[in-house]
């Protein structure tokens, strides 16, 4: 009997000595693979590099849509989010409204205010002037807003005199904020006082950086989408505005395709002035 006590010890020694043997190989082998991590850098972790969502943002409004359904065909082509901005009591401004909506674009009132000077004809009382009474300002304004259906913003039509107006366009602004809408100046004059006067009353507020096509020419659009891009990266976002002829209408849908297949992201106004 003492000598099969004695064997049975001895196994479990030995079965103690193996699992001791192994605990010492697995601390042997962390260890190892510590110091490998410290001296050969194959062996380092490597941190993820955070993906870039894009390059730079974009957005792009069309002015001057109302006139035509075939502003409706032209931007159904267009995969990548613009803003369509519709000029009030037009023949098709509703119809191309709806439209916009129904194609998932953006919509914006583009609001006829007076220049300093105007080539142009436009029925009695289609602009809103300087010289209105406020009464008048805000029936036009009002009356504009429901011509364009699922407005979330809006820029101005020529309106070179207009926002130059501190007192006319508080009047606009007011009404705005009651409607929670946004503004984008085009800028069509450096006297502008819209920036100013939208961030003392708290308005959503961006301005144009570049306009598309003063130029009816492809060679000349292009090279304003090139200053629109270099805008972007420059800012991290640009805004361009273009009008609704049929060889804008094409460039748009080559470019915005083009520049997405290289990265950039083509956005609404909205995103961009909740952003700001």
């Amino acid at each position: 009997m003492p000598g099969k006590r004695k064997t049975q010890m001895m196994r479990q020694n030995e079965k103690i000595k193996d699992l001791l043997i192994v605990f010492l190989g697995i601390i042997v082998l962390v260890e190892s693979l510590l110091l490998a991590r410290i001296y050969f850098p194959l062996f380092r972790h490597k941190p993820k590099i955070p993906k870039q969502t894009s390059l730079a943002k974009i957005a792009i409004i069309i002015d001057d849509n109302g006139y035509s359904t075939k502003d409706c065909e032209a931007l159904s082509q267009i995969d990548d989010p613009i803003t369509i901005s519709v000029l009030p009591h037009l023949r098709y401004s509703r119809e191309v409204a709806v439209c916009a909506h129904d194609h998932h674009k953006e919509v914006m009132l583009h609001l006829p205010l007076e220049p300093h000077r105007n080539r142009d004809k436009y029925p009695n009382n289609y602009l809103i002037t300087t010289s209105m009474p406020d009464s008048l300002v805000i029936q036009k304004f009002n009356e504009a807003i429901q011509s364009v259906p699922f407005a979330k913003g809006l820029n101005n039509h020529m309106g070179s005199k207009a926002t130059e107006d501190v007192e006319l366009m508080s009047v606009i602004f007011t009404q705005m904020k009651r409607n929670n809408l946004y503004f984008v100046d085009s800028r069509v004059t450096r006297k502008t006082i819209c920036p100013y006067l939208a961030r003392k009353r708290n308005l959503p507020f961006a301005e144009r950086d570049v306009f598309l096509d003063n130029e009816n020419d492809r060679a000349y659009i292009e090279q304003q989408f090139l200053k629109l891009k270099q805008q972007a990266v420059k800012n991290g976002y640009a805004i361009g505005i273009g009008h609704a002829r049929p060889l804008t209408w094409q460039i748009i849908k080559e470019q915005t395709e083009h520049l997405s297949a290289l990265g950039y992201e083509f956005v609404t106004v909205k995103s961009i002035i909740d952003s700001l």
